[in-house]
């Protein structure tokens, strides 16, 4: 290509360019990339891969500001009027128009010709590795859109399967499939040099958040846990309307707060019991498996799903009531669920200040742990009934 014909069409481009995270810097990596991939493949038409590489974006403005257009089909047809106006011919006009009309990764129009899908494979290496993930960001910021979502339990998301956008949303979408969907052998070899980069970056920054969502959370609650607040009830477990305990005062008679307790169960028949922190009253001694007292407003499977989380790291869809039980003593109004679960028994988590080491242990073992050895006594007669 003559110089002068480069200049004119990189000219034009620089009149259409205005996203920042495909700027003429994108272009020019594109590009570059395609130089790269052409190298090894014969017959290419570089008059016509040069033309789509520099062009290939000059839709973009048009589909942010009317997100219903596809960039990729106006910039083709933008592409094609600006070539034909300065005297390209048809038939090349139209090579670099299916270039550009085939070049997005979401579209259902697969590139035909060679410089089709060079110019593909160049813009997808663009969205691998760290380069893409922070083209992405980069992006995500622009628009306003958050690096992740919240699960219905206020864990992270992953962004798997995610309706809301986000990056991760995108990563799971978009960037994580790349990496299979090359038309070249050097382009598919670019990006597998880019993956690995992109896979631990997402996976880092996945474990950061999650960990400061699930520790801080659990530490959230701890230290508001020395204002609790929780329901009163009578010795029938039902709910004392306009009555509100508070963790540290005197309980009247007659009046209980609510307790639950989750029993877990291996789908292979051991049990999970959970020893105290020795920090704790009654530290060292162990239980079988979690519970707690119930947050005002919150309903017993409620108290039973978080506690089981928070004490043990396991998510339970269903959980089972088995009994009920009231202690007059401590004013505490029991109600005992089990889970059953398939988790892997190395998964388990322990709660800084509350727990201090767990074991799987079968039936016979747990019911005959002594009242020096287990804490709650109560269970082992829900589990000696369990089938």
């Amino acid at each position: 290509m003559k110089q002068e014909t480069y200049n004119l069409i990189e000219n034009y481009m620089l009149e259409c360019m205005g996203d920042s995270a495909h700027d003429k810097d994108h272009i020019y990596r594109v590009l570059y990339n395609a130089m790269d991939i052409a190298t090894i493949e014969k017959n290419v038409d570089y008059e016509v891969l040069i033309c789509a590489c520099l062009l290939h974006d000059i839709g973009r403005k048009e589909q942010f500001e009317n997100p219903k257009l596809c960039h990729a089909m106006v910039g083709g047809e933008k592409a094609y009027r600006f070539l034909i106006d300065n005297h390209f011919d048809n038939v090349f006009a139209d090579k670099v128009k299916h270039c550009i009309q085939t070049h997005r990764y979401r579209q259902n129009n697969p590139p035909k010709s060679l410089e089709a899908q060079i110019l593909f494979d160049a813009d997808k290496i663009d969205a691998t590795g760290a380069v893409g993930i922070a083209r992405t960001l980069f992006y995500k910021g622009t628009v306003g859109e958050p690096l992740y979502s919240l699960l219905p339990d206020g864990r992270v998301s992953d962004g798997t399967d995610n309706e809301k956008p986000s990056f991760f949303q995108e990563y799971k979408y978009k960037l994580e499939k790349l990496y299979d969907r090359f038309y070249t052998k050097r382009g598919n070899e670019i990006a597998k040099e880019h993956q690995k980069t992109a896979v631990a970056f997402y996976n880092a920054m996945l474990k950061e958040v999650s960990n400061s969502y699930d520790r801080g959370l659990c530490l959230l609650e701890k230290q508001m846990s020395h204002m609790e607040i929780w329901d009163a009830y009578d010795k029938n477990f039902n709910l004392i309307e306009g009555v509100t305990l508070k963790r540290g005062e005197k309980i009247s008679d007659g009046v209980y707060h609510l307790v639950c307790d989750i029993i877990v169960r291996h789908t292979d028949g051991e049990y999970l019991i959970m020893q105290r922190d020795a920090r704790k009253h009654y530290g060292g001694m162990w239980e079988a498996t979690a519970g707690g007292s119930a947050f005002a407003g919150e309903s017993p499977l409620q108290c039973a799903m978080r506690e089981l989380f928070e004490e043990t790291g396991i998510r339970a869809n269903t959980l089972t009531e088995v009994g009920r039980v009231v202690d007059n003593e401590c004013h505490s109004a029991y109600v005992e669920y089990l889970c059953i679960t398939g988790c892997d028994k190395d998964s388990v988590k322990l709660q800084d200040g509350e727990t201090s080491d767990y074991r799987w242990v079968d039936k016979d073992t747990l019911l005959n742990m002594k009242n020096d050895e287990l804490i709650t006594q109560r269970m082992q007669c829900f589990i000696d009934e369990l089938k």
